[in-house]
């Protein structure tokens, strides 16, 4: 894998320790897209065939199956190939070679699966980068796999999320990060009540 391309994610698999996937930001044409190793990252084949995605912000997997995958994306355009992508959020259930778009967003960056829930999924919404054509919506839940959404947005001052991380002790807390504004850490009983930290 050409080290000049900008890594936005790494997967180990917990069964197998020479599997990873890897993803790489950018665009199609420069070889950004997910790729795959089976021998410990001696040798790296990209998984994606088509180039249904850029600008890939973040990379999760289900728990306890490494075939389910999910990808951030920022809606991107390529004035080099006069091409736009979608942003939202992708999901892989045969390891990373086709990919269903789940949540049509302009900017996720941000993705997490409960480890109690592999149903349960969390992406961090982000404005446009000049703020002033598409706003943030806080942080997003589907319990359904990806199929509906519901804002988890209670006690938030800030709708700006580039980070998220469920504890493994405890997959009701969630931690948010923002862009440089606090972390929040969310208790979930119905929904999550979020306070800073």
């Amino acid at each position: 894998v050409d080290a000049v391309r900008s890594p936005r994610g790494l997967l180990l698999d917990p069964v197998d320790p020479a599997h990873m996937i890897l993803a790489l930001g950018g665009t199609p044409d420069n070889g950004a897209g997910i790729y795959g190793t089976r021998d410990g990252g001696a040798t790296w084949r990209r998984l994606n065939d088509e180039p249904t995605f850029a600008s890939i912000t973040s990379l999760a997997a289900a728990p306890g199956d490494f075939a389910t995958l999910y990808l951030g994306v920022r809606a991107h355009y390529d004035h080099a190939t006069q091409r736009g992508y979608p942003g939202g959020l992708f999901k892989s259930t045969d390891g990373g070679r086709a990919w269903q778009h789940v949540l049509d967003y302009h900017f996720v960056d941000a993705v997490a699966v409960s480890p109690a829930d592999p149903q349960v999924i969390y992406v961090g919404t982000n404005d446009h980068p000049y703020h002033d054509e598409y706003a943030a919506s806080g942080i997003l839940k589907s319990t359904d796999g990806g199929l509906t959404w519901q804002r988890e947005n209670a006690g938030l001052s800030i709708l700006n999320f580039t980070s998220l991380s469920i504890s493994p002790h405890d997959a009701s807390v969630i931690y948010a990060g923002t862009t440089g504004n606090s972390v929040y850490i969310g208790k979930n009983r119905d929904s999550h009540l979020f306070s800073p930290l």
